[in-house]
């Protein structure tokens, strides 16, 4: 599990996270103990159209990890879209790999229970 600690705050549709936290994810076990730090900005207007930006550094074991994800939604009545892309970068041994990854939902809002979702996605290592 990520644990960790962060603070929010929030003001006419502006909002920022900053967070500290331990960088275990998708079952992988951070043993040393090294704390990933990650902070969010992002913007939502009164017509629910929202932008906004992460990023995030870190080490896992050996390895440097550093990333950014720029996110962008949009709802009209039922119907929302979402688009977001993120680029990382992780350095072992001084060998560096760079990766980026994207995708796209359309999402229909059928009841307050049931959503029909569609996404395209691409993951360019």
């Amino acid at each position: 599990r990520d644990y960790g600690v962060g603070v929010r705050a929030q003001n006419n549709g502006f909002s920022f996270n900053l967070s500290a936290h331990n960088g275990e994810a998708g079952g992988a076990y951070n043993s040393d103990g090294k704390v990933f730090v990650t902070g969010q900005w992002s913007y939502q207007t009164p017509t629910n159209t929202a932008l906004g930006l992460s990023l995030t550094e870190g080490r896992f074991d050996n390895t440097k990890i550093r990333g950014a994800n720029l996110f962008f939604k949009f709802i009209f009545a039922n119907l929302k879209v979402e688009i977001e892309a993120s680029g990382f970068q992780s350095v072992l041994n001084s060998v560096q790999t760079d990766w980026l990854a994207w995708h796209s939902d359309l999402i229909y809002q059928i009841s307050d229970e049931v959503n029909l979702l569609g996404r395209y996605e691409q993951y360019n290592p």
